[in-house]
């Protein structure tokens, strides 16, 4: 085996596809965690994370949750569904499908799916 068929920042950032699995034939593109779309999604996650500390207590859960979706929209980068993969549509798609939201949220995490050259 060569070192170079466990790299896994190349893929990462170029996406790879994953199926729906309750879908018939939809599939997702998505963005791996050692690629640099996540690591900025996650810089502006932790900077979301200080802003929200400032805002009322009570207000923490709702804005924690839509960071959530934020980030995690940043994730994918295509799909094939007729809309268009724009962030507003990725967003609705995440807080109303959460077995794609599940899906991608952990997905993101196998490296398997992102190794080789």
């Amino acid at each position: 085996m060569k070192i170079s068929e466990i790299y896994t920042r190349k893929k990462s950032d170029q996406g790879m596809v994953v199926a729906i699995p309750f879908t018939e034939d939809q599939t997702l593109t998505i963005y791996g965690v050692d690629g640099d779309v996540f690591k900025e999604g996650m810089r502006c996650r932790n900077v979301e994370n200080a802003r929200i500390l400032t805002l009322p207590e009570n207000e923490w859960e709702e804005a924690h949750t839509k960071a959530d979706l934020v980030l995690i929209s940043k994730m994918i980068r295509t799909w094939s569904f007729e809309e268009k993969c724009t962030e507003q549509n990725k967003i609705k798609l995440l807080q109303n499908s959460p077995g794609v939201f599940e899906l991608v949220n952990t997905s993101v995490f196998k490296r398997g799916l992102f190794m080789g050259e």
